[in-house]
């Protein structure tokens, strides 16, 4: 299972991530997280296309609490103008400096 719910993030990533989303929008950027938590299969999918370089419980994508629920220490965006999704990412929108 693949997901973008912000409640499996990990609890301090989850403040942070909603602060970023707030200075995304103040810049004038319509971010979107578009995954948080990545489950076996599909982190394991996402190594082997190269989308990223650790296996399945080796990822920020992967921890979890210690009942065993989602707790995702990192979070993938995606940037769009309108609902067309951004994707070069050499698109200077992907590096602006957000204070």
């Amino acid at each position: 299972m693949t997901d973008n719910n912000l409640d499996h993030l990990d609890s301090r990533l989850k403040v942070l991530a909603k602060e970023w989303l707030l200075k995304c929008d103040d810049a004038g950027l319509n971010a979107h997280i578009i995954i948080t938590w990545r489950g076996a299969v599909e982190q394991n999918i996402a190594k082997a296309k190269g989308l990223s370089k650790a296996a399945w419980g080796s990822s920020p994508h992967n921890c979890v609490d210690a009942l065993g629920k989602p707790a995702s220490r990192a979070f993938d965006f995606a940037l769009f103008e309108g609902k067309t999704y951004l994707k070069n990412g050499d698109d200077p929108r992907y590096t602006p400096r957000l204070s």
